[in-house]
């Protein structure tokens, strides 16, 4: 009885060159099978590639990404800094886009707190192009000057620096810092692209209106908020608060 060939179904043959002789190891080589055939075949998804990083760079890069975030709400800081509040703003949209969305993927968002984080589950990008996406995000967060306490208290500094130096400003940096926080607390995302940052930069210019006391200046900010226009906004704070000008500091 002829003996069978190791490797392939006995009744497989293979042809040989016609008229052409090969060598027994040549022959041999033909029905042997290579560790790497031989080795069974992985079940399941391919490993995901990621862009530039390794998924284990990428968590490290994560964490120190949230771990900034804490320490500027331990600070007290998350509304100065603007880093934080573009974060925010982004992962409180994505809520209403959907849960499926991108965004409301790539961050977490704490419902009784509002506090943010950048999910550190990477198997939620589904494709090439969400992965690059993410990876574009978290590298230009961590090229951002204000996601640490520091960097963010350095960028208030010279923002109120360079506003005494151009307009004259009077007030306090706490003062300063209040008029921005009060601002952004009663005036929406929404409202705030449609105003625009030079409307509160032309008050601060113009008027005193770091003395009004907090309910005051938080009346006057939804005066901002409910005007059609940017003018429209200026005019009717200016006359509801007198101008302003010649308000005397209120308790």
């Amino acid at each position: 009885m002829a003996k069978k060939k190791r490797g392939l179904n006995p009744s497989f043959k293979i042809r040989k060159p016609s008229g052409k002789q090969i060598s027994v190891k040549a022959e041999k080589a033909l029905y042997d099978i290579t560790p790497e055939e031989a080795a069974p075949r992985k079940r399941g998804r391919p490993a995901r590639e990621w862009p530039k990083y390794t998924e284990e760079e990428l968590k490290a890069m994560i964490k120190k990404i949230n771990n900034g975030l804490y320490r500027l709400e331990k600070a007290g800081l998350q509304r100065e800094s603007a880093e934080y509040r573009n974060m925010s703003d982004y992962a409180h949209m994505a809520e209403l886009e959907g849960r499926d969305s991108f965004y409301n993927r790539f961050y977490n968002v704490d419902p009784a707190t509002g506090r943010v984080r950048i999910s550190a589950d990477l198997s939620k990008f589904k494709n090439k192009a969400e992965r690059q996406k993410a990876v574009s995000i978290i590298e230009n967060i961590l090229k951002a000057k204000t996601r640490t306490v520091t960097g963010t208290r350095k960028a208030t500094e010279a923002a109120f620096e360079k506003i005494k130096d151009l307009y004259g400003f009077k007030g306090s940096k706490a003062e300063y810092v209040r008029i921005w926080k009060t601002y952004r607390d009663v005036v929406n995302k929404n409202q705030r692209d449609r105003l625009g940052s030079d409307t509160v930069m032309k008050l601060i210019q113009n008027t005193n209106l770091y003395m009004l006391s907090p309910k005051q200046m938080a009346e006057a900010m939804g005066v901002l908020a409910r005007a059609r226009t940017k003018n429209s906004a200026l005019n009717q704070v200016m006359k509801r608060t007198k101008g302003l000008k010649k308000i005397k500091r209120l308790s």
